[in-house]
């Protein structure tokens, strides 16, 4: 029997491929507020999000990924700043800012004087059931538009962790866990009021493709649950936002402070094109709390 030998770019394919599949949701009120793009040669379906709320509901678990531009005339040079709010079960929030500037390979046949932002990404992982999503402009002077997108979520393989391009200055954590202990780097955007050196972000090289995986924890300083935000960019740009609901976790401690609460691991993918590549992971909330990650690569 003959065996047929697949070059490794072309597993590394299948790969990112099945990283990238994602499914397009639509709101409930979709035919009244679709909006066709044409972007990069490509129709994408977009709703208005002005006036009325967009309401989705999400089967988890999955990513869920909002993107999201803002339409504005050609001929002015208004503020390309807008936000939104995302309400899940009318239970957590929070609120989406973006301020991008004008992408060239945008066009819509329907409202050809308009000019189009680069898609803003905010990312939020719904965990397990049907939960309902509501999107809400905050400013009805900002023409908004959206494009939801589910992904799923991936098991692990053969993992190997990625140091920080500044591993000897940063903060390390010892997380007690069931099977093993584990080290995270400890970040915290309130750097000014510590008397000793602290980040607020990682940086990582990385050659693809391959997948990486980032796994974080917020502390707790009670027993509620708590949100924490960080942005990723690749080689200066950014990528997306990403938004974590934390949830206390109840056998996992640090090492060296049991007293303070951690919270349950959050998964974070970032599919690697081919090439050489420079990533920044930035904490943007809280400021009362550290946050910890690990940086995985997944080689299989």
């Amino acid at each position: 029997m003959n065996l047929i030998q697949y070059p490794k770019y072309f597993i590394y394919l299948i790969l990112s491929c099945s990283i990238l599949m994602s499914k397009y949701i639509q709101p409930l009120n979709h035919a009244e507020t679709k909006e066709i793009l044409n972007i990069y040669k490509k129709d994408r379906e977009y709703s208005r999000l002005i006036d009325k709320k967009l309401v989705y509901f999400v089967e988890g678990p999955v990513i869920l990924n909002i993107y999201s531009r803002k339409a504005f005339p050609s001929q002015t040079k208004k503020d390309k700043s807008y936000q939104f709010a995302v309400v899940i079960d009318e239970d957590q929030s929070l609120i989406a800012k973006h301020n991008s500037r004008k992408d060239e390979k945008v066009y819509n046949k329907n409202h050809p004087g308009h000019s189009y932002t680069l898609a803003g990404k905010d990312v939020i992982n719904i965990p397990k059931g049907q939960h309902r999503v509501e999107l809400t402009n905050l400013n009805k002077k900002n023409n908004i538009l959206v494009r939801l997108t589910t992904s799923p979520f991936k098991a692990k393989n053969e993992i190997s962790d990625i140091k920080s391009i500044d591993h000897q200055y940063m903060k390390e954590a010892m997380a007690i866990l069931k099977k093993n202990n584990e080290s995270y780097y400890m970040l915290s955007n309130n750097i000014s009021q510590s008397d000793k050196i602290e980040f607020d972000r990682i940086r990582f090289k990385q050659i693809g493709p391959t997948l990486v995986r980032i796994i974080s924890r917020t502390t707790f300083l009670d027993d509620d649950n708590t949100y924490y935000q960080f942005k990723i960019r690749k080689n200066d740009q950014l990528l997306s936002t990403h938004h974590m609901f934390a949830e206390k976790s109840i056998n996992t401690k640090i090492i060296n402070d049991p007293t303070i609460g951690i919270s349950k691991w959050r998964t974070t993918l970032i599919n690697v094109p081919k090439g050489k590549h420079e990533y920044e992971i930035e904490l943007v909330s809280p400021s009362d709390k550290h946050v910890l990650f690990k940086i995985q690569e997944d080689s299989k």
